[in-house]
């Protein structure tokens, strides 16, 4: 760090804001407010500083002139409105700490969960899009968005959502809907200084169904009849190259809830009446007990030491990617999962992808074969930043665009989520 940075910071210090110094170099500041996030912007826009941001995740390697802004300290809850089912919160609120406080504040009232991602910020579990365990009746993640506070390279602060012309932060309208500007693009259009939460009634009743597809060529036409019905938080389909057993068969985990025992008993009562009718396709009856696990979670592995990627399509091409990726050779090599999870009534799916971390080479050959499959079937990168795919999309023009809107002097660079 020059003199000159370090005496500017020195002023810009001269509050409460809290820093120190990397290793590399650079610096990490830890914002308490909003108005400290514009602090810091204004002043990096000025001196032609490089700003990374982030919240609660480990700090990244931070080059000299380069700020971090750790938004972890930002940590507050700042609204519950029971009657409205929302919450606000800060970038630096977790997933468990927005569960134990709604527990105590409202327990009629829940959020999803992420499995395999209990450490992450909402924050960064919305605007990376995370998948979660109720997705087939709710949609992804960024769809539960009721509204966001962005702070831009230059330090404005705008609003998304209804509490851009009204008292409550209840809806993503009546505006245009503009928070896809701030999602997948690994913060470098903006800094999410508040955040609103669409929040979901308790279930009061549960339960999971596991059924194996004998014939891999009803995929299709199974996850149709599924999730049409409208009746399940979850459904996800998942298949394993190893042990040698579990690679001949294709898996199809239904995950219900409910409010009443009757309720239960009809959603279970439905589910029963389509399986039955496709006896000669399914059928639940002696599984591996590994597998029962699997059926009501989305965590690919029991550990978490593994890679995983993510691609989200169209159901129309879940089959033939679900059929490429289990008939490929380089991929047969690997110990893999194949996770396919419904999102938005089935419209779409979140492909997942997973192994465990095996040397260099192979995983990076697995990588490009899994992303060749998908992407040759219409298959989109799903929780990073759009990039020019295959088929010519100007993604990267499009980021070009937005870019110079939003953050014309190139403050912001991408982050860490």
């Amino acid at each position: 760090m020059d003199s000159k940075m370090q005496e500017t910071l020195s002023r810009l210090l001269e509050g409460n804001l809290q820093w120190e110094k990397s290793v590399e170099g650079g610096i990490v500041l830890y914002p308490s407010s909003t108005e400290e996030i514009q602090r810091v912007l204004r002043c990096a826009t000025k001196n032609q500083w490089k700003v990374i941001w982030s919240s609660g995740a480990n700090s990244p390697t931070v080059p000299p002139e380069v700020i971090y802004m750790d938004l972890g300290k930002m940590d507050h809850i700042l609204e519950l409105d029971a009657g409205a089912r929302y919450v606000v919160v800060e970038p630096g609120v977790t997933l468990p700490q927005l569960q134990s406080y709604l527990a105590t504040h409202s327990p009629e009232l829940g959020f999803v969960q992420i499995p395999g991602n209990d450490g992450a910020t909402a924050v960064v579990a919305a605007v990376t899009e995370m998948p979660h365990d109720r997705c087939t009746l709710y949609g992804s993640l960024t769809e539960m968005m009721n509204g966001l506070e962005i702070v831009l390279g230059d330090g404005t602060v705008v609003c998304i959502g209804s509490r851009t012309i009204a008292e409550k932060w209840f809806n993503i309208g009546p505006l245009p809907d503009l928070k896809g500007l701030f999602v997948n693009w690994k913060g470098d259009l903006g800094v999410v200084s508040k955040l609103s939460l669409q929040l979901l009634p308790v279930a009061r009743q549960s339960a999971s169904f596991l059924f194996v597809l004998k014939d891999p060529q009803t995929l299709q036409e199974v996850l149709w009849e599924s999730s049409h019905l409208e009746l399940a938080d979850y459904i996800h389909v998942f298949t394993c190259a190893e042990p040698e057993f579990l690679r001949k068969s294709i898996y199809v985990g239904v995950r219900v809830a409910a409010a009443t025992e009757r309720e239960m008993r009809f959603k279970a009562q439905k589910f029963s009446t389509l399986f039955q009718r496709r006896r000669d396709v399914l059928f639940k009856d002696r599984y591996p007990g590994q597998l029962e696990p699997r059926s009501k979670t989305m965590d690919l592995f029991p550990e978490e030491d593994y890679r995983e990627l993510r691609y989200i399509a169209p159901m129309s091409s879940i089959q033939k990617i679900v059929s490429e990726l289990r008939q490929s050779p380089e991929i047969a090599k690997m110990n893999v999962v194949i996770d396919c999870s419904l999102v938005d009534h089935g419209h779409k799916v979140i492909v997942r992808v997973g192994w465990r971390k095996d040397p260099a080479a192979l995983g990076e050959t697995a990588e490009r074969e899994i992303t060749r499959v998908c992407q040759s079937n219409q298959g989109i990168v799903w929780g990073k930043p759009l990039v020019m795919t295959e088929a010519g999309a100007p993604a990267n023009l499009l980021s070009g665009i937005l870019k110079e809107a939003l953050d014309p002097q190139a403050v912001l660079l991408q982050s860490v989520f």
